[in-house]
């Protein structure tokens, strides 16, 4: 089943979740079919590039290994290999360097937040939160890409259909926030589904047992298919009704949505910012804050969506903006690599960024003295033994 083809393990290596998500990325796949033969051609490349990397590592002498993503065949099976053997593996950025030992290490610091900026001055703590504080006001203005360079549509323009979305009820409204089917749904930790499909089944089911009103609805810029995915799931489960994708937040707001439901998304802190709680299914980076549910087993979050007239829900502001703060700005660099990534951003439209365009950006900045700089922050990176590099340097 699913399960057993995630938590495959061959030579004692967990391949399985890579072979899992490498099929869903490929091939645009919500979840996984056992009877597609492409799959079992994906199985068979995971096990090839298994063993292809173990018979290098066996033959050369590997100091580390550097890759762009900790995900994937093409990328996490070499970096299983390096971690059996206790090899540094490092995921480089323009904004940031982090050292993985082990499977979904990348994002443990989201935990540390709250501790991190206790070691802040008054003053970077203060600066910090009247940053955020902008950056929220821009992006529930409705400006596009909002410390979201990927994003090209806005969720919170405050235009409002004459047309109502949800219905004239006394239930409890409840929102589910999807999220991409084909891109790496265990990609911060452990999902307790095997995919986002898997989960919005298990809401289908529970929809069912309960007494609440059910409303989906898919990020503004979805990929094709999704629209057939979630359409497909409605026909399963007539209690889940699927609203447009340019619904504003603004409109759902004011027509009384009570809960929301997300696996990791962004959504766990614009939501909370307007009173509303958020339950998450997975391990995000709202996870040390009060201003989200988070549930950690099936059974804690069956209970948990059981129970959601029962949500006692004590939102502070300043947690937010601590959080955004944190996440948007202290933990990544913004002169790592570049004299300004923020300007980078400004210069350079999304599809010039993802072209050649991004590189000759990159030359065309660099001299002798900030690559000397760049050289010298790598230097004190490796030298200080430590997992991340952030803003204000290794941590």
């Amino acid at each position: 089943n699913k399960r057993d083809l995630l938590d495959l393990k061959v030579e004692g290596i967990r391949i399985g979740i890579d072979i899992y998500e490498t099929y869903l990325r490929l091939f645009y796949k919500p979840t996984a079919d056992l009877d597609d033969p492409l799959l079992w051609k994906t199985i068979k490349n995971g096990i090839g590039t298994l063993i292809y990397w173990q018979d290098y590592f066996s033959n050369h002498k590997v100091v580390s290994v550097i890759v762009s993503h900790d995900c994937y065949i093409n990328l996490n099976i070499a970096c299983k290999v390096a971690y059996s053997q206790k090899i540094p593996v490092y995921c480089p950025t323009v904004r940031g360097f982090f050292r993985v030992d082990a499977q979904f290490v990348t994002n443990k610091y989201y935990s540390d937040y709250p501790a991190i900026f206790k070691t802040l001055t008054p003053l970077e703590q203060l600066d910090g939160i009247e940053w955020a504080k902008e950056r929220l006001q821009l992006k529930f203005g409705g400006e596009v890409g909002v410390d979201m360079s990927y994003s090209e549509t806005s969720a919170f323009v405050d235009q409002t259909s004459e047309i109502k979305v949800l219905r004239d009820s006394q239930k409890l409204k409840v929102l589910i926030a999807t999220h991409c089917f084909y891109d790496n749904p265990h990609g911060y930790d452990e999902f307790m589904f095997p995919d986002f499909y898997e989960w919005l089944l298990f809401l289908g089911k529970l929809s069912e047992e309960t007494n609440y009103d059910w409303y989906i609805k898919s990020h503004p810029d979805p990929l094709p298919g999704t629209f057939e995915i979630l359409n497909e799931i409605s026909t399963y489960y007539p209690n889940i009704s699927v609203i447009p994708y340019d619904t504003s937040h603004y409109q759902l707001i004011d027509e009384g949505i009570n809960v929301v439901l997300t696996a990791n998304g962004t959504i766990g802190h614009e939501y909370p910012f307007f009173g509303i709680p958020v339950v998450n299914a997975a391990f995000n980076p709202h996870i040390a804050y009060n201003f989200n549910y988070h549930a950690k087993t099936v059974e804690e979050y069956k209970k948990l969506l059981l129970n959601l007239n029962d949500l006692q829900c004590k939102i502070d502001k300043e947690e937010i903006f601590e959080f955004y703060f944190m996440h948007n700005k202290y933990a990544l660099a913004d002169d790592l690599m570049l004299p300004s990534y923020s300007k980078y951003l400004n210069d350079l439209s999304l599809e010039e960024r993802v072209r050649y365009l991004g590189f000759e950006y990159f030359i065309n900045h660099l001299n002798e003295e900030s690559h000397e700089d760049i050289i010298l922050k790598i230097e004190n990176y490796l030298d200080s033994g430590k997992h991340w590099y952030f803003s204000g340097g290794p941590i």
